[in-house]
């Protein structure tokens, strides 16, 4: 009787264990239908790496995050921008409807949107869906829909943003451009030095800026058959106003380069102490040769004014303004010069109202203004976008006229 109840456990184990071999080595089931939304596939895209951190529930303590992601650049004003939706079928053909609409930042609607995509088994079905702002229409702009599949009851919100998936997926584009950094104050001023201020180095106006990236002392030795790379930072430290499309830059180099643009958030306290989220975006090659504009698109934009609560204060990948530029880093083989000038942002909105400004700085169609008029011979502070005021209808698409050398960039 003994023996008999002990085989009979001993079969009970094998034949448990056998049964969850045989549910772990099952693959998943897919879904029958996958529905995504986001930018125009053909946009544009520049790598951007995160750094930031995640507060702890009880909002004592903080866990660093890191990412790698993409971020499109969009068109210039006047063109249209368009979202891409998706529809992949598994299992058979599936007809799906996709309803809602395109809302601006203050929720204001732009178009509605009623599509109807069908896909094959295995199939991918895609549906451009476009518009064109006017200048009265806030952006950045959002994709808030759902989709239902014909004969069934499956349905759902299209995925959604940010790190959380909480916000809605936004597009943007540029409404105002404003200077950021034009190198005309002489912070730099001693010759052939890594970071000089020099007249060789303009585009237009008096100064730009020469870099001459050195060989960081502690750098491991290069493996064989590589040059070492030479670095070196460039200190902007200027606030952007309103919220950020893009931020373009004139780059002249002797060697092949490459320039990172690094963005920070107002950030918050933990422990008393500041914490900044942070991102790197790019790095964009600089090609050797005449002057190059440069494109860097904002590492993203949050959720719509109507979903900004306090819980945009607690990290998590989310971005708050206003954003600020950091620094500029760059890097190149040993003996390269890289001269860089005209640093703008491409912003949305920065303020309502129109309020008579006196201008800060003296280059040629300058668009940054103060409520006090600084002297040409001193620098404006790390804080001067603090006082950018919205542009009037006439200078909001103003083109920055040249002087002396150089041409007109095409940011666009």
């Amino acid at each position: 009787m003994k023996i008999h109840a002990i085989t009979i456990l001993i079969l009970s184990i094998l034949l448990s264990a056998a049964a969850n071999a045989g549910e772990q080595q099952a693959p998943p089931l897919p879904r029958p239908v996958d529905v995504s939304v986001g930018p125009l596939p053909s946009y544009p895209q520049v790598a951007v790496s995160f750094t930031g951190f995640r507060i702890s529930e009880d909002q004592r303590s903080a866990d660093n995050m890191k990412a790698e992601f993409t971020r499109p650049i969009f068109p210039a004003p006047g063109q249209p921008l368009a979202y891409q939706i998706s529809v992949t079928a598994h299992g058979g053909g599936r007809k799906v409807r996709v309803t809602g609409a395109i809302r601006d930042y203050l929720e204001k609607e732009i178009r509605q949107v009623d599509e109807e995509l069908s896909a094959a088994d295995g199939q991918t079905s895609t549906r451009d869906v476009a518009f064109t702002p006017s200048e009265d229409q806030q952006g950045p702009f959002f994709f808030i829909s759902s989709w239902k599949e014909a004969g069934c009851a499956a349905h759902g919100d299209l995925p959604q943003g940010g790190p959380e998936k909480s916000w809605p997926i936004a597009v943007a584009i540029p409404a105002a451009r404003f200077p950021v950094e034009d190198f005309e104050c002489v912070r730099y001023p001693e010759p052939n030095a890594p970071l000089e201020n020099s007249p060789a180095a303009r585009h237009t106006g008096q100064m730009g800026m020469i870099v001459r990236p050195q060989v960081p002392e502690k750098q491991p030795p290069p493996k064989e058959g590589e040059q070492p790379v030479a670095r070196q930072s460039v200190p902007v430290h200027r606030q952007l106003p309103g919220r950020p499309v893009r931020i373009g830059l004139l780059a002249k180099a002797s060697a092949p380069a490459r320039i990172t643009l690094q963005v920070r958030d107002p950030g918050i306290e933990v422990g008393q102490s500041p914490r900044y989220e942070r991102w790197a975006i790019g790095p964009i090659d600089v090609k050797p040769g005449d002057w190059s504009p440069l494109v860097f698109p904002a590492p993203g934009y949050g959720p719509p004014k109507w979903q900004r609560t306090t819980r945009g204060l607690l990290g998590s990948g989310f971005v708050d303004y206003p954003l600020t530029v950091e620094t500029l880093e760059i890097e190149s083989a040993p003996g390269t010069t890289v001269m860089v000038d005209e640093m703008d942002v491409f912003t949305q909105r920065p303020r309502e109202g129109l309020v008579r400004m006196a201008p800060v700085l003296d280059k040629p169609a300058g668009l940054l203004y103060s409520a006090g008029a600084t002297p040409s011979s001193s620098c404006p502070t790390a804080s001067s976008a603090d006082s950018i005021s919205r542009i009037t209808p006439d200078t909001a698409t103003a083109t920055r006229t040249t002087s002396q050398t150089g041409r007109t960039p095409d940011w666009s």
